[in-house]
């Protein structure tokens, strides 16, 4: 049997992590059922993800997506694929917000702005 390398289990176990949260995240779905509380936890997650998008010129630095698979460290392409993920699941939460939710957000989106530009 062939033993993995650190950086194989490395990543072996944020899989698992992932898959961990992904289950306790379908639980808790299961528990909501209050419209209001689904839309603040949508909102919340989508400024979640736009802050992340915004830090990925730093997370991705000079990192190319066209860069052989082979060359590119895990490391690498873990954030690559991150990136996408990330990407990915805004758009959802964006296209599934009703016309109250994008008012919401649209005032939290104006919200952030104004107190970093305070900053």
């Amino acid at each position: 049997m062939e033993l993995l390398s650190s950086s194989d289990m490395v990543m072996d176990d944020a899989h698992q992590r992932v898959l961990h949260w992904e289950r306790v995240l379908a639980e808790l779905r299961l528990l909501f059922d209050d419209p209001r509380q689904i839309a603040a936890i949508k909102i919340a997650r989508a400024l979640y993800l736009r802050m992340l998008l915004e830090s990925a010129p730093t997370r991705l630095q000079a990192w190319s997506d066209s860069e052989s698979m082979g060359d590119m460290p895990k490391s690498h392409l873990f954030e690559w694929i991150s990136y996408d993920f990330e990407r990915l699941e805004l758009a959802e939460l964006e296209a599934s917000m009703s016309r109250e939710e994008a008012a919401s957000y649209a005032q939290a989106l104006d919200a952030r702005a104004s107190s970093i530009r305070e900053e």
